[in-house]
């Protein structure tokens, strides 16, 4: 009852917006590690069909500091062996700065599938760079579900995989309603 607590906005400034082009490259961002789960998403994109995975390809930028982290990397890439994805899947390692924001900026969306995350800057930064972001329920970040400014899935493969379907098939209008919806939610919220 003595405590007196407030709430601190988790914030960014809003960085240069690259506008870039989008290209066809599905983006995962952050560190290598096992809460991150990066091989439910690698599952999930084995899982597309196969002109889908002809047509985008998954990039996966961070890295892998502790042992145990390193460890997950080795495992990672055998999957990746394993369900025949070597020149589908890329790592490319740890990005900074503006070559950050550029990488996302082009991205055709951004995957966060977290068993657990307290914010995920991430989303705030792909969402500047009108990236769509595809965020797991173990994420806080329903808001762009009920705002239509992204998706808010299951952190499986199955409800990952759905989502992947459905932002690589809608047409330009909804994915451009999509940003948009973003870049308000970005702007107001």
């Amino acid at each position: 009852p003595k405590s007196k607590i407030e709430v601190i906005p988790n914030s960014i400034p809003i960085p240069k917006n690259f506008n870039s082009n989008k290209n066809n490259k599905l983006l995962f961002l952050g560190r290598i590690n096992p809460i991150k789960n990066i091989d439910i998403l690698i599952n999930a994109y084995s899982n597309l069909k196969s002109e889908f995975k002809n047509m985008f390809s998954l990039i996966i930028v961070g890295e892998a500091l502790l042992d145990y982290e390193k460890k997950y990397l080795e495992q990672l890439k055998i999957l990746i062996k394993t369900k025949q994805l070597k020149n589908k899947v890329k790592f490319l390692g740890p990005v900074y700065g503006t070559e950050k924001f550029k990488i996302i900026s082009k991205s055709y969306c951004l995957i966060l599938p977290s068993k657990s995350e307290n914010f995920g800057n991430v989303v705030l930064e792909a969402i500047s760079q009108n990236t769509p972001v595809i965020a797991s329920k173990n994420t806080p970040w329903k808001i762009l579900k009920d705002n239509k400014a992204g998706y808010w899935v299951g952190p499986n493969v199955n409800s990952i995989n759905k989502a992947l379907n459905n932002i690589i098939t809608i047409d330009k209008v909804k994915y451009s309603n999509i940003q948009n919806n973003a870049m308000k939610l970005l702007k107001t919220r």
